[in-house]
């Protein structure tokens, strides 16, 4: 079985109700209720005084918020074109995790920068977070994830990964 997740916090977006279902469930964690004829509305994690942060928990602990053998994770700005089991036949055929390549830059030090520079967490957080990678000798230009899809078989090394 599938589980299809989402999180909206801070009413950056709108829950997605176009979607291609197949045999998936489909989750959403809101920090506001909603009525889904699509999703089943949860409430969403609210420890961090940061909506962002709050919406993130579900995406990276996917294994801890359901209860099937494979997860997809999308941002509540998309939705799915296809089938959920068409996705994971196809990308997690070989493997236990897919993440697709960001379409315009290939390092996090870059990233890093985009994101401080568009006041999406306080600088000095984002530059000691990268500061932190690089003193661990993670070089540049490595390569760089656009994370609004995850998909997951949830294995022992996927959960400790998540974890």
């Amino acid at each position: 079985m599938i589980t299809v997740l989402t999180s909206i916090c801070g009413g950056k977006n709108n829950l997605r109700e176009k979607q291609v279902r197949g045999a998936a469930n489909f989750v959403a964690y809101l920090d506001k209720p909603v009525y889904s004829e699509t999703w089943e509305v949860r409430k969403a994690y609210d420890r961090f005084i940061d909506p962002r942060r709050n919406s993130r928990v579900a995406k990276l602990l996917s294994h801890q918020v359901c209860d099937t053998e494979y997860s997809i994770w999308i941002d509540g700005s998309m939705s799915l074109l296809k089938p959920p089991e068409t996705l994971i036949e196809r990308y997690l055929k070989d493997h236990d995790m897919a993440i697709f390549k960001h379409p315009l830059r290939d390092c996090i030090y870059g990233e890093a920068m985009k994101c401080a520079k568009a006041g999406l967490d306080d600088p000095e957080v984002i530059i000691e977070q990268v500061s932190t990678y690089e003193r661990a000798g993670y070089g540049k230009n490595k390569g760089l994830c656009e994370c609004g899809v995850i998909l997951r078989r949830h294995t022992p090394k996927v959960v400790e990964l998540n974890n």
